[in-house]
């Protein structure tokens, strides 16, 4: 596999134990793990627990020995990528190794839009975040003057403060950018 995988250009770090894996790894790392059913004392199970436990989404993909039924659900239950059975193709193993970086970096594009995102509202006020939420909300500028207690024209004040801040034109690319926030934040739980 190794071989495989330099010939490849791929690059790796073989580990020969989880315990090993889990004391000199204590980041995410970027790309993703590929962890044998059993792994020296420990078993592949223990190794993905971890991982969640800390938080970790990086693809994981799972090489079994006996494909054992529990096992994979388990696996599966613990969000792994992938489950295949040995002997795997190159071809497949390669593709699959291929689609889990794929996945690392629009995950890694994601997040740092996701922290971009968060910078610029962390720019906002308490007054524009709620003037914010209410022109998101579909209210009109003199709506969210009556409904604050301000006057219009500190309203579109505000307004014009939350579209520099965000670097954004209008209302309508407004309403854009908060939905794609959302959505942003919805798939990365999921």
């Amino acid at each position: 596999m190794e071989d495989m995988l330099a010939s490849q250009g791929i690059g790796f770090v073989p580990f020969d134990s989880a315990e090993r894996f889990c004391t000199l790894i204590q980041n995410e790392p970027f790309g993703c793990i590929v962890v044998e059913e059993s792994i020296d004392r420990t078993s592949g199970i223990e190794l993905l627990e971890r991982c969640r436990l800390a938080g970790w989404k990086i693809p994981i993909v799972v090489l079994a020995t006996h494909g054992n039924i529990e096992f994979c659900a388990r696996a599966f239950g613990l969000g792994v990528t992938d489950y295949m059975r040995k002997p795997v193709s190159k071809d497949r193993f390669l593709s699959r190794i291929h689609d889990c970086f794929a996945i690392a970096c629009k995950r890694k594009q994601t997040e740092e839009m996701q922290n971009a995102s968060k910078r610029k509202l962390d720019l906002l006020t308490d007054r524009e975040r709620e003037v914010l939420n209410l022109l998101v909300a579909g209210n009109s500028m003199k709506s969210i003057a009556s409904i604050s207690g301000t006057s219009f024209q500190a309203v579109a004040r505000h307004r014009q403060r939350i579209l520099e801040k965000l670097g954004l034109e209008n209302d309508v690319t407004l309403t854009r950018w908060v939905l794609q926030q959302e959505y942003l934040r919805s798939s990365d739980r999921s």
